[in-house]
């Protein structure tokens, strides 16, 4: 197994053979508004990619979210709700 912290939240996860990403946050650098109460407002995300999105994505068989974050970038066909 390999884990690869992209950007904050964001991992990729290579796993026999098949890659998993976490929290895919893909928008550069800025270009989200801060985030709502916080006490030094800044805007999101703090720093750039170390790679291009389409880098990042290529291969991945499944996308894992943890928190309904709005600057998470999933496509709306490749959300489970774990509820159904």
């Amino acid at each position: 197994m390999r884990l690869t912290l992209v950007r904050h939240a964001t991992v990729l996860i290579d796993i026999a053979g098949t890659r998993i990403l976490v929290d895919p946050a893909v928008d550069p650098a800025g270009s989200q508004p801060p985030v709502d109460g916080t006490p030094m407002p800044s805007t999101n995300p703090l720093v750039e990619e170390p790679a291009a999105a389409s880098r990042l994505v290529a291969g991945v068989a499944a996308v894992l979210v943890t928190a309904a974050i709005r600057w998470y970038q999933v496509p709306p066909r490749a959300v489970v709700d774990a509820r159904d």
